[in-house]
């Protein structure tokens, strides 16, 4: 009985040394209604690391330029090596920086706000 007890111990142990302990970036977040559709076609950003921003977008590799994006709340961004990664409110991996990325804009937003709300997947992989 002792034995099981030892081992118990030192497996739960091993599991808590493999949580989730990445680093959380923060992310802009913005209030999207619940039902909202996207439009078919917009335009191309490449997703970047940010120190302001936690993630930014810029029009070109090349774009000096970084743009502020606005995730739907629910969204979290973790360090990934030098990459950062986006998860949508399911935990699957919506985004990732060093891609290119599609960002058309939701019907009626004639804000100027670049979101992510309709992000479509990933492009120039």
């Amino acid at each position: 009985m002792r034995r099981g007890v030892v081992v118990g111990a030192i497996v739960a142990l091993a599991l808590a040394g493999c949580a989730d302990n990445r680093e959380v970036v923060p992310l802009n977040y913005v209030d999207v209604p619940s039902e909202h559709g996207c439009y078919l076609s917009g335009p191309s950003y490449f997703l970047v690391a940010d120190p302001s921003f936690g993630v930014a977008l810029k029009m070109s590799e090349l774009d000096g330029s970084r743009y502020k994006v606005y995730w739907p709340r629910g969204y979290i961004a973790h360090r990934v090596g030098t990459e950062v990664e986006v998860s949508g409110p399911s935990g699957r991996v919506v985004a990732v920086t060093g891609h290119q990325y599609m960002f058309p804009a939701m019907p009626g937003d004639d804000s100027g706000t670049i979101t992510a709300a309709c992000i479509m997947g990933f492009q120039g992989q």
